[in-house]
């Protein structure tokens, strides 16, 4: 399954399907943003070095979005209106989810099923960069 995967298939997955829905009740709630970052920060893959920077760097690129987001919604006065969630910022609390999930497009008990998740997550991370503006 692994060498089949790529980025069409896995946006197209009931898995990341679902972790696009599951954005809607985390972007707003920094108690469930920390919980998703304590998730991600604790998963666990056959065949994946967690230390590994290479593999690790998408990871803390998107945590740090998220630990952001956090800080802009703790930030807040008291009864402001939250701001409402970016896309570039639901893409990325879906692929953190999607990371943290075990149910997705391959079993992360397999020996190769962190292929998938980091793929995804290199992708969002890509997709964020790209569109941030240049400064000169």
């Amino acid at each position: 399954m692994a060498g089949e995967v790529d980025i069409a298939t896995l946006l197209a997955s009931p898995a990341f399907m679902s972790s696009r829905r599951a954005v809607r009740h985390l972007a707003d709630r920094p108690d469930r943003l920390r919980e998703l970052i304590s998730s991600v920060e604790n998963k666990r893959f056959p065949g994946w070095d967690p230390h590994d920077p290479l593999q690790r760097v998408p990871v803390d690129i998107a945590c740090a979005v998220i630990d952001a987001r956090v800080e802009e919604l703790e930030t807040l006065p008291r009864g402001a209106p939250i701001p409402g969630a970016t896309e570039r910022l639901s893409l990325v609390v879906a692929a953190l989810h999607y990371f943290a999930r075990d149910d997705d497009l391959i079993p992360d008990q397999e020996l190769s099923g962190h292929i998938d998740d980091v793929m995804l997550l290199r992708w969002a991370v890509h997709q964020v960069q790209s569109e941030l503006p240049v400064e000169g």
